[in-house]
């Protein structure tokens, strides 16, 4: 799954779900935009172990966990591995404390934009 927020990379997306926001299962990869989820768990998911590769090369990515019913959920959660190369990334949640405000398997290489991440609960992983 490929988004690049149009031509000239300033379109928006907004998502708000009852479940996992973006859902992949192989490969997300982000270019641009301004992309903004409201998920009831997780905001971004790609969910095949081990292989699954969240990207993100630029644009502005705001991921806001509730919970759901469930009451969990991960802001960024790869089953494989976070890159990123560029763009701001703004995530507030999880929820519970089993959850991370962004998660991933295998590791998280971070070469360029921000990541600024606000939870009063759950873990946090560093690139």
């Amino acid at each position: 799954m490929n988004v690049s927020g149009g031509e000239v990379g300033d379109g928006i997306l907004t998502i708000q779900a009852e479940n996992e926001g973006l859902d992949s299962e192989l490969h997300l990869t982000i270019n641009g935009g301004d992309i903004r989820i409201t998920s009831g768990d997780d905001g971004i998911n790609t969910n095949e172990d081990g292989v699954s590769v969240t990207t993100i090369n630029g644009g502005t990515l705001t991921v806001n966990v509730t919970g759901g019913m469930a009451g969990e959920g991960d802001g960024i959660d790869s089953n494989g591995s976070i890159t990123m190369t560029g763009g701001t990334v703004f995530v507030s949640g999880p929820v519970s404390g089993g959850d991370g405000a962004i998660d991933f398997e295998t590791d998280m290489t971070m070469t360029g934009g921000s990541i600024l991440a606000l939870s009063s609960r759950g873990m946090m992983e560093y690139p």
